[in-house]
């Protein structure tokens, strides 16, 4: 999107930008428009019902490729994955509260900083420590905003995947 607005606007300015940049969200608004009044029309329906059921699963597991893309290029080290599942795990299944888990990580992450083994190296890491920290808070930021969308998409998945299984059991 920012590179169909600049494209734009260096070739006709405000007004170029500013239909560059409509033009390429209005698409995928109306569709999501479109998404939301079948939904409200018809979401009582069984198989308008099942295909948003398909559709939710098809972007969780958009969301958890992306989860891991960033992981693998934001978790440097060991300690880093142990507080990324560990503050998954707590908004999860435990539901603790978002800022009091990203407080914790970078709490973490910060004390992690400064326990190194020589002196050279606790040197050499003072420059990135602030950077650490930051990606700390932006890491656990992340890790609880997917955890938290996450849980709240599946409890309607297991509610009609309990419900479907129990009617068919009770088939002959």
């Amino acid at each position: 999107m920012q590179l169909a607005t600049y494209v734009g606007w260096k070739f006709h300015g405000t007004r170029g930008g500013l239909a560059a940049g409509l033009l390429f969200v209005f698409p995928g608004a109306m569709v999501v428009l479109a998404l939301a009044a079948i939904y409200a029309a018809f979401g009582n329906v069984p198989v308008i019902s099942a295909l948003f059921l398909g559709i939710k699963s098809a972007v969780i597991v958009i969301m958890v490729e992306a989860l891991l893309r960033i992981a693998r290029r934001a978790l440097k080290g060991a300690e880093y994955w142990l507080v990324a599942a560990a503050s998954f795990a707590a908004i999860f299944f435990i539901s603790v509260p978002f800022p009091l888990v990203v407080l914790i990580a970078a709490m973490v992450c910060r004390t992690s900083c400064f326990q190194s083994k020589s002196r050279a190296h606790r040197i050499s890491r003072t420059a990135h420590r602030a950077d650490d920290i930051d990606d700390c808070f932006l890491l656990a930021a992340n890790v609880v905003d997917a955890a938290d969308r996450t849980r709240r998409s599946l409890r309607p998945s297991a509610h009609f995947i309990s419900t479907r299984a129990v009617f068919f059991r009770s088939l002959p």
